[in-house]
């Protein structure tokens, strides 16, 4: 049962996060935009750092799968025709997907702006913004963490070995 439910925890987090942050922005983002503002700052100073490492992942992403692709020995080439390495694509095409999407609605922000937070439909937009780069970031760790964890078994195995063995 544990196994169970620790895989429907890293299954279905990105959207479970991304669904609690736009909560989290539709009710405080108000509040933040008249605190930045107060402050001298505004929120589209976000828009940067967030387009920056939506893309950065992507790309890292991609090389990632690559790697992971390019692998026909080894650890990697013998999961590579298992369950268990479907899944892993899946998690890679779909945090490469909302990376992806991220960078184009953030870049329409960078030339448009968010409009007026007073604004219900760009409370709205602005909200679904903060939980879609939720679900991208914690996809991309998701993405990482199980590479991680797959290159981290392959090394375990190969230093039980002997210099020379081929097997």
């Amino acid at each position: 049962m544990e196994l169970q439910m620790l895989w429907m925890v890293e299954r279905f987090a990105p959207m479970s996060s991304a669904v609690v942050a736009a909560g989290v922005a539709w009710v405080y983002l108000p509040q933040w935009s008249a605190t930045l503002l107060a402050n001298g700052e505004r929120i589209s100073n976000a828009f940067g750092p967030v387009f920056d490492l939506a893309t950065f992942s992507a790309g890292s992403l991609f090389a990632i799968y690559v790697i992971a692709l390019s692998r026909s020995e080894g650890f990697l080439g013998r999961i590579f025709k298992t369950e268990t390495f479907r899944l892993f694509h899946r998690y890679v095409a779909t945090a490469i997907a909302a990376c992806v999407i991220l960078s184009i609605w953030t870049s329409v922000y960078m030339v448009v702006g968010m409009g007026d937070i007073a604004n219900g439909l760009s409370l709205a937009i602005g909200a679904l913004w903060v939980g879609a780069s939720t679900c991208a970031l914690i996809s991309v760790a998701r993405v990482v963490l199980i590479f991680f964890m797959m290159v981290g078994a392959s090394s375990s195995r190969m230093r039980g070995k002997q210099r020379g063995q081929t097997s």
